[in-house]
């Protein structure tokens, strides 16, 4: 005969009773084992460049917003350049005391570039920041989705709220502070290297030069160097 009682560990306690009532064993039911959660695959490095462009294919019309961005950042740089060099040629050309109708062409161009260098550079960033909100919001939906159907198993809370804040909100810096802005830059540089080129072709060079250490090697430098302390810092972030 046999009477079975919960123990206080949820499992159950088995008792073998002999005919006269009186138990003569006592042995514990061992629990069925549960199943093992399944770690989550390998994830799969995916440099910043990619994950842009995969995510220009996500947002509804994103490739033409960037564009759009980038024509704006262009016309704002732009703006200034055309700017710096008008003003600097109508205080030269006015110390010469020339008629005034000689300089209204000029002054005109100085009241544009300078009105249109803070209306573009306000475009830009609007039609900037909306494209990184929608980047963001769709990468932050995909972030979500994958953690919801994995265990993560030997992952800190600490690298999981970063990942799914600070890590989702840089791509908002990718597209706001470094795409936009570095592609805009290009498209003034080679028109002014092109302008200067038909004037001075020694100059041009001498801009382009200048122009590939200042936009491309010190930044690429500073990349490695912050890419050097992002690693050294991972484990830290992960214990706070």
């Amino acid at each position: 005969m046999g009477v079975g009682g919960e123990g206080p560990a949820g499992s159950e306690d088995a008792f073998l009773l002999s005919d006269a009532g009186h138990p003569h064993a006592l042995r514990r039911r061992v629990p069925e084992p549960e199943a093992q959660p399944v770690l989550a695959p390998a994830r799969r490095v995916t440099t910043p460049g990619r994950l842009v462009r995969a995510l220009l294919g996500v947002v509804p019309a994103g490739r033409l917003r960037f564009v759009g961005s980038v024509l704006l950042a262009f016309c704002a740089a732009g703006s200034s350049v055309g700017l710096m060099g008008v003003a600097g040629w109508l205080l030269s050309r006015a110390a010469e005391h020339p008629p005034v109708l000689h300089l209204l062409a000029a002054s005109v161009l100085v009241r544009f570039f300078g009105i249109g260098r803070g209306a573009f550079r306000y475009a830009e960033r609007l039609l900037g920041h909306d494209l990184a909100l929608r980047m963001e919001s769709a990468l932050r939906e995909t972030v979500f989705a994958r953690l919801a159907r994995t265990t993560l198993l030997g992952s800190r809370r600490g690298d999981l709220l970063v990942r799914v804040t600070a890590d989702v909100e840089g791509v908002l810096d990718v597209v706001v502070r470094v795409l936009v802005p570095f592609a805009g830059a290009g498209l003034v540089i080679a028109a002014s290297s092109a302008l200067m080129g038909a004037l001075s072709p020694a100059d041009a060079v001498l801009l382009l030069v200048t122009s590939v250490l200042a936009g491309f090697a010190l930044p690429r430098l500073g990349q490695r160097l912050s890419e050097r302390a992002d690693r050294a810092a991972a484990p830290l972030r992960g214990r706070l």
